[in-house]
């Protein structure tokens, strides 16, 4: 017996995903769906995927585990067009930095039978510095020695908890099971607000008169700040994310407003010292950040036991065997 796993979005996390579950095959079945034909054969001819289908229900067909991998304004659509389709005891994997109002929306469209989980990586951090959303940076190194935040409704089943974290395991990650709200809260300051940053600095910058000169002078700084404002969570209504998010994007934003207001008096004032203080101390939390990123020691005291494919076998037999208990 195998477990299928399904990955919809063949984007870097998806592939990474296949990718990275390359040593399982011998009791784990990779199967890929992406809407674009070659998304779908680049994957496959890497190795990410024993197949792929352009057809999304051939891809699904009879899968133990989907793991959704999509832009967060594709999460309803998909939900409601699978659901009819899935068989009891399915576990999905959500991978979108928003956590709360996916879980609601799981609420409503699937059955109770069907066990959702919200699974949003952290990447690693050797690979931070130049890496987008481009698929053909996909690499099983992605998720190496960083973490899985693992949330879901109150009534998941233990067994799908745990299939979870071995998953999370077998990527190269730790397993961090957190809260629904609190990781909404964390996921706007450190994964949302970077982009609106980007993007407000790109509109501040384009849409003044002398754009024209300024962009002949524009360089490295200018590059990499509006850098984020091109790797965009949704295929196209851009700011969903934010919106479904809403009361803790309103919060880092007034955050990064009042930081904004402190610099600019401190400029208008010709407070030499409180400038240098404020950049200071922003270089100061940048460098102690990264050291602690790249050594990524998050109080762990152990190791998790690396798991095999064949304790997914047994965390599904766990799940159906509950459900025919009940």
């Amino acid at each position: 017996m195998t477990v299928k796993i399904t990955v919809l979005g063949l984007g870097l996390i998806g592939t990474s995903i296949g990718l990275a579950l390359a040593d399982e095959t011998d009791q784990l079945l990779r199967v890929g769906h992406d809407p674009s034909m070659e998304r779908n054969n680049r994957a496959k001819k890497i190795g990410a995927f024993e197949d792929t289908h352009l057809q999304l229900f051939k891809a699904l067909d009879n899968a133990d585990v989907i793991i959704l991998a999509l832009p967060h304004d594709q999460i309803y659509e998909t939900l409601k067009l699978i659901a009819p389709e899935l068989k009891p005891e399915t576990i999905i994997l959500d991978t979108s930095p928003v956590q709360v109002q996916d879980i609601e929306w799981a609420k409503e469209l699937l059955s109770p039978e069907v066990y959702f989980l919200s699974f949003t990586p952290s990447l690693n951090p050797d690979l931070l510095a130049n890496l987008d959303d481009d698929p053909e940076n996909a690499t099983a190194e992605l998720f190496k020695r960083g973490m899985v935040f693992i949330t879901a409704p109150s009534n998941t089943s233990e067994e799908a908890y745990k299939l979870a974290s071995d998953l999370s395991i077998l990527l190269g990650a730790a397993p961090f099971f957190a809260d629904a709200w609190e990781t909404d809260g964390l996921s706007a300051a450190v994964h949302m607000l970077p982009k609106f940053t980007s993007a407000a600095l790109v509109n501040a910058t384009m849409n003044q008169p002398g754009w024209q000169e300024a962009r002949k002078l524009a360089g490295a700084a200018y590059a990499q700040s509006t850098r984020p404002a091109l790797n965009l969570d949704e295929a196209d209504a851009y700011g969903e994310m934010a919106l479904s998010n809403r009361d803790n994007m309103v919060r880092v934003l007034d955050n990064l407003i009042a930081e904004l207001y402190n610099i600019r008096q401190a400029v208008s004032e010709n407070n030499a010292d409180a400038v240098k203080d404020f950049l200071s101390q922003a270089k100061d939390n940048r460098l102690s950040w990264q050291y602690e990123r790249e050594k990524a020691n998050w109080g762990i005291e152990e190791k998790p036991e690396l798991p095999t494919s064949r304790d997914f076998m047994g965390r599904l037999f766990g799940i159906r065997k509950q459900k025919k208990n009940n």
